[in-house]
């Protein structure tokens, strides 16, 4: 297939290799995110000895990002041609992260820069995520969506398993600054791969004469979102997986080391092993997709996830902590099959032009929950123990199969009518 090819309607096929070369950037480019997020917090403890509300200030300044900004960018970037917005996303994302190195060498490094850094990052990184997860549809063939986002979110699993080892072992050989340099190469990476696409964006931009305020542009992708039915479902199941997720990650490491008494060394192994889920979870959301079809392998991945969560709580030092990696697989796994096909569905219905409203959107609604569900972890273990808390979150996580109700009836997602489909803004 050559870049000249085209489609029944005109429009320009995608090439096989141009999601390759994505993928093989973003691959590289999720080992440095992780890196730094492990990094990033340690040089603020151990080389600036900051106090710990200062480092909390760090994933603050990230959420913040996306409450402020998912909507305004969703609006803006559907005006926008998102390839060179991915791009330039990644090109900043590298210089920021180059000013933590740049500035330790020069004896200038402070919390208030590392602040700055993680906001930069959480800005850039809005762009990021909605540019990309709009752009994708127009490099990748509806029908290799899911296979595509399983192989995206296997790689991002694998990085985030790999990340934190190669952060700790370059930590301790070249120190916490230095390290970023990983991350910041990871993005130029990135970015290089974006240039390498030669597929051509399907839509083009909305003339200035043709566009309407902020605030209708946003009732219109907001408006769309909640008509169409089995969309809003699927957000609304994942928004409620998403507060239960905060829950649980609130007491999790506490449960490991303090209630079974395991030693800091294996419970990264614990966790390293029980991540490995995610991986499984990503390669195999295609073949069940098709297998059972869109709709019940949401609804079974639901239903399956709440019982492997509370394998975990169900540990006990007799039994040592591996048997918490058996529940943290299974959760994971299904946690990643859940959100590929999810997202590949929401890829496939939305229609191009509103796909990154739509999108930010949906990213506002499912990472608004997230400090809300840490705030309500921590006030749960300070009522009971840690144990107990994994149990609330290990149910509420598994009653978002709840939210699926209406569509549980279907077979596939594809073949279910879809109202707002139509809807014209």
């Amino acid at each position: 297939m050559t870049s000249t090819d085209h489609d029944a309607k005109g429009r320009p096929k995608p090439r096989r290799i141009d999601f390759g070369i994505v993928w093989m950037g973003q691959g590289v480019s999720s080992i440095g995110t992780a890196v730094t997020t492990l990094v990033l917090p340690l040089v603020a403890l151990v080389t600036l000895h900051a106090a710990a509300w200062q480092v909390s200030l760090l994933t603050a300044a990230t959420y913040t990002a996306y409450a402020v900004l998912a909507l305004p960018a969703g609006v803006w970037l559907d005006h926008r041609h998102r390839r060179p917005v991915v791009l330039g996303a990644d090109a900043c994302r590298a210089i920021v992260i180059a000013s933590v190195p740049v500035a330790a060498v020069a004896g200038g490094l402070t919390m208030a820069q590392l602040v700055m850094v993680a906001l930069a990052l959480g800005v850039f990184g809005v762009f990021f995520d909605v540019a990309y997860q709009s752009w994708l549809p127009g490099i990748v063939p509806p029908a290799r969506l899911v296979r595509a986002n399983g192989l995206l979110a296997a790689t991002d699993a694998a990085g985030r398993l790999a990340g934190p080892g190669i952060g700790g072992a370059l930590y301790a050989a070249i120190g916490g600054a230095a390290t970023l340099w990983l991350d910041a190469a990871s993005f130029v990476v990135a970015a290089c791969s974006t240039a390498l696409v030669k597929a051509r964006e399907h839509s083009l931009p909305l003339r200035p004469r043709d566009r309407v305020p902020l605030r209708d542009e946003l009732k219109i992708g907001s408006r769309w979102l909640v008509r169409a039915r089995p969309l809003r479902n699927l957000v609304a199941a994942l928004a409620w997986m998403n507060l239960f997720v905060a829950v649980w990650l609130a007491v999790e490491v506490t449960f490991l080391v303090r209630t079974l008494h395991t030693a800091s060394g294996t419970a990264g192994i614990v966790l390293a092993l029980g991540s490995t889920g995610g991986i499984l979870g990503g390669l195999l959301s295609a073949r069940v997709a098709d297998s059972v079809g869109d709709a019940r392998a949401l609804v079974v991945c639901a239903a399956i996830a709440g019982p492997c969560a509370l394998i975990v709580p169900s540990t006990t030092a007799v039994f040592g902590p591996w048997a918490m990696s058996i529940g943290l697989f299974g959760v994971l796994a299904a946690n990643a099959m859940f959100t590929t096909i999810s997202t590949s569905y929401r890829q496939r219905i939305v229609p191009p032009h509103l796909l990154a409203r739509v999108t930010s959107a949906i990213r506002l609604l499912t990472f608004a929950v997230l400090p809300l569900g840490a705030l309500l972890g921590g006030l749960l273990v300070g009522l009971t123990s840690p144990r107990n808390v994994l149990v609330i979150a290990a149910i509420g996580y598994g009653s978002a199969v709840v939210w699926l109700g209406p569509i549980s009836r279907d077979r596939d997602l594809r073949t279910t009518n879809h109202s707002a489909a139509t809807v014209v803004p």
